[in-house]
Order: structure tokens, then sequence, then C-alpha cells
């Protein structure tokens, strides 16, 4: 029953649109709008990822925003800030923060 009700949330959530594929990877368009080529799927199975497969944090439905400066993904809130992905592997977490990434009671793991 539960793994239902995890499935009927993520079909709510935005999710990024695959646009095109060849032998080199995927073009996708995020969640905001931004395209991006980026590895296959199979290269990121079993594991989390920014596109492919992103957890359960409570910015998943947040638009996406990938920067090339630094090489991450950020979620960017409704002040307009970006904030690192929790899936993100780079160790990179500086950001302007406003404190919307931030997991609280009020907020939760699940929004």
């Amino acid at each position: 029953m539960e793994k239902v009700e995890v499935e009927t949330r993520r079909r709510c959530i935005p999710q990024p649109q695959l646009l095109d594929t060849d032998a080199w990877g995927e073009k996708w368009q995020l969640i905001g709008g931004q395209k991006l080529w980026t590895h296959g799927k199979v290269q990121c199975k079993g594991q989390t990822c920014t596109i492919h497969n992103y957890s359960e944090h409570h910015m998943r439905a947040w638009p996406q925003n990938y920067r090339f400066d630094r090489g991450i993904m950020e979620r960017v809130c409704e002040h307009g800030v970006g904030h690192p992905d929790p899936d993100d592997l780079s160790k990179d977490t500086l950001h302007g923060c406003d404190g919307c990434c931030i997991v609280t009671k009020e907020r939760g793991s699940e929004q």
C-alpha cells in the first residue's frame, strides 16, 4: 500500500521531459525549461540522480537549473534563489541561502 502512495505522489510532481537520445546520451528539458544533454539512464541505474531518479526531498517540485560554471544542479525556490539539488553528486554546496533548502517541521521532507 505504501509503495502505491509514493508512486502517486511522484506522478503529481513535475518531471523532466526526455526530448531526444543518441549514442552519447539523452537531451532533457528540465523542470523550469532549461535544455540539457545528460548521461543515459543506464549509467545511474540503482542510485539517485537529479534527472532520472530523484529522492523524496522537499525541493523535488522546484524548477531545476544546471550551473555550467560550477558543474552542479540547483533547485530554484519561490524566491528565485538557487539551492544545491540534494541528489547532485557534487560536494559544492556553497550558495546564497534564504533558508528554503532547510527541512523544518512545517516544510517536512515530502513537500
